[in-house]
């Protein structure tokens, strides 16, 4: 064995001497020729999470063709994270109203959580307004700019958020405002809250 191994060697360098280009092929070949193999790693599956808010099925909105004033109404909106992310939500009003003057200018809108279990009563509402005021503005809780806002609703994957509201058309409000309406439209603005939620 050792013969062979110093035959091959010499003729190897014979090689080399003789036809240097030829040399340095035969050698680029020897390496192209070396043992490979590969491996496919195919499970990298990458699916995006979600931001779902909806409205809950047991929401009781305000609706009247009769208020007089002295008269409040009293509803509830749910709204549930449906997504797969923990969210915040702000709260805007897109309004209409129709006649010579805006109802909207008169009636007093609240807005507090419900209790634990959804519960809304007048009763609850104390010490725990989030709104108290007219409804003819644009934000009517928390901001919709992006980023943890002060009034910002949280809410986490799977649960819900329930608001109590009453509405009120002022005993003192003039004739003017007969035989007029106003249309409140809640809007959620929701986006992926980064805080970690319970």
């Amino acid at each position: 064995m050792k013969r062979r191994g110093i035959v091959i060697l010499v003729i190897g360098l014979g090689l080399a001497a003789l036809a240097g280009p030829v040399a340095i092929a035969f050698g680029a070949q020897r390496g192209q020729a070396a043992f490979g193999d590969s491996e496919t790693f195919g499970l990298n599956r990458v699916t995006s999470a979600s931001v779902s808010i909806e409205v809950g099925a047991n929401t009781v909105p305000i609706e009247t063709a009769t208020m007089a004033p002295g008269d409040r109404l009293f509803g509830e909106i749910t709204f549930e994270n449906q997504g797969s992310l923990p969210l915040r939500y702000s709260l805007a009003a897109d309004t209409v109203t129709t006649g010579s003057v805006s109802l909207l200018d008169v009636l007093r809108w609240k807005i507090w959580p419900s209790l634990a279990g959804g519960t809304c009563s007048p009763s609850s509402a104390a010490g725990r307004m989030l709104f108290d005021g007219v409804m003819n503005q644009a934000n009517v809780l928390g901001d919709p700019a992006i980023g943890d806002d002060p009034g910002d609703r949280l809410v986490a994957v799977g649960r819900t958020d329930v608001l109590c509201m009453e509405v009120e058309l002022p005993i003192g409000v003039s004739d003017e405002y007969q035989a007029v309406g106003a249309t409140v439209e809640l809007i959620a603005l929701a986006e992926h809250a980064t805080e970690t939620l319970d």
